[in-house]
């Protein structure tokens, strides 16, 4: 009987849950004047909207990024945050923004648990291939350079995608997503977010068995927080073993492990090319992974995460989108890579220490220039990949274009940042690091809401977006522990 109870009660919190997939909802505000409407693309069975950004001076044969949104996000809103749409005016891209509506999710959430919408030939699936489709016609695009990325429901789809129609994409980047295969209703999809799925299952033979025969996959890139509560971070796990089985990697260690700040990457690699890159970055929640600081620095949206690096820049520069130089050759005294069990509990409550933020280490040989510069290099030599900030209070921009050369130094931690730090209450932030301009705001700024995907507060119907959720744990009541990380703070720049 006490096993019934337990049932119901799951099965409750899981109903109360799920209404926020379907419930009422404005849909955000969106910037105008930035994205383009398409109303001409194809059949569009799926009923999605397609807003597009075409630079001034493209390409040729310009590139084509697909960016999906997460739910209450709109193409703006998400543009807004990620600068997608900068860094195809600095690279000559096209980028393409499938936005969900409301008629088909209140939430506007993408519907990658629904087998009408994430079947070949059918639904919003079918929609968005038919937009790529129709943007590589229409902009003369380079059919072997196309790139999709998405977050939380936008990654399920991306992932959904790729598994879909392997053939359109050269490479996809999943954040904070779900493995294809990982639900076909509502009740499955609320147990992978918040249960968890099974790395171990047969998540390539899942892909197999819609992909038909394929020899060729797209090179993914999987980023996911360790401190998710939305998406369980096992389905991270899943996505990496879904894809190392797909690019027969799946009995092959990593081939390159380093840490940058708070995140560590694994890269698995074939022929000298990486062909999955697995982020993890520690106390970061359910979002975008961005940095505020620097070229390209993320500007506050919803659901846009400070983790000291830019999933969108990175995602940029290893798609070979940006201009970059080959990283220099490896230092005898480089320090040893960081590893996944540097992630553990008790690591992510530990004080930075000072240059923490440092790239860790550089490719091993027979790498490929690709792999290695997702993989990054000693600051020291003056060569960063993306946006990575130290825990000295350094931004390092990538190389190789006039626009991102030089590194420049983040706006200088002071004491009078640290004390308006002192007064706050909305947050605490974790592995602390130099008190900036952005670090200040965000503080100030306290917590955004949850994705849709979970229960939330609604975006603004109207008015600037709000700031961005900080690095760490939110804790209103515990102010003494703001205190006492400021005051740490203050004594580090009272040593300097």
């Amino acid at each position: 009987m006490a096993s019934l109870g337990k049932t119901l009660r799951d099965l409750d919190r899981g109903r109360r849950r799920f209404q926020s997939l379907d419930g009422d909802g404005p849909e955000p505000a969106a910037r105008t004047g930035r994205l383009a409407a398409v109303e001409a693309f194809g059949a569009n069975p799926g009923g999605l909207r397609l807003v597009e950004y075409v630079p001034a001076r493209r390409a040729e044969r310009p590139a084509v990024v697909v960016v999906l949104h997460g739910c209450r996000q709109s193409a703006a809103i998400y543009d807004q945050g990620s600068r997608w749409s900068d860094l195809a005016d600095a690279g000559g891209f096209v980028v393409l923004y499938p936005e969900q509506v409301s008629a088909n999710n209140r939430r506007l959430c993408f519907s990658w648990f629904k087998p009408t919408d994430t079947r070949r030939g059918a639904g919003e699936a079918e929609s968005i291939r038919q937009m790529i489709v129709s943007a590589v016609e229409r902009h003369q695009a380079d059919d072997r350079r196309v790139y999709i990325a998405g977050l939380s429901a936008g990654g399920a789809m991306t992932a959904t995608l790729m598994a879909l129609h392997p053939e359109l994409f050269a490479g996809g980047a999943v954040i904070a997503g779900l493995p294809f295969g990982a639900a076909t209703s509502v009740s499955q999809a609320f147990s992978a977010m918040m249960d968890g799925v099974d790395p171990a299952d047969d998540w390539g033979g899942r892909v197999r068995a819609v992909s038909g025969d394929r020899t060729a996959w797209p090179v993914v890139d999987i980023w996911h927080g360790t401190d998710d509560r939305t998406v369980h971070p096992s389905n991270a796990d899943a996505l990496v073993a879904q894809w190392l089985d797909l690019h027969g990697l799946s009995n092959t260690p990593p081939a390159e492990e380093q840490r940058h700040g708070r995140m560590v990457r694994r890269t698995w690699a074939a022929d000298g090319r990486a062909r999955v890159r697995d982020h993890r970055i520690e106390s970061l929640g359910h979002g975008t992974p961005a940095s505020f600081t620097g070229p390209f620095a993320a500007e506050p949206a919803p659901f846009f995460l400070d983790a000291g690096v830019s999933a969108t820049v990175a995602a940029a520069h290893v798609w070979g989108l940006l201009p970059v130089e080959d990283p220099p050759t490896a230092t005898a005294d480089a320090p040893p890579p960081a590893t996944l069990a540097d992630l553990s509990p008790a690591r992510a409550r530990r004080p930075a220490q000072r240059g923490a933020g440092r790239a860790r280490a550089v490719p091993q040989a027979g790498m490929s220039s690709e792999s290695a510069v997702a993989g990054g290099s000693d600051p020291s030599a003056g060569h960063r990949p993306e946006v990575v900030t130290t825990g000295e209070g350094w931004t390092a921009p990538p190389s190789g274009s006039s626009a991102l050369d030089a590194a420049r130094p983040a706006d200088r931690p002071d004491e009078a940042g640290a004390a308006k730090a002192v007064e706050t209450t909305g947050a605490v932030l974790v592995d602390p690091e130099p008190v900036t301009a952005s670090t200040e705001a965000a503080v100030e700024s306290g917590p955004t809401p949850a994705d849709g995907l979970a229960e939330g507060p609604e975006p603004p119907s109207s008015g600037p977006a709000p700031a961005a959720r900080p690095v760490g744990d939110v804790a209103p009541d515990l102010p003494r522990l703001v205190r006492r990380w400021a005051i740490a703070v203050v004594r580090r720049l009272r040593r300097r």
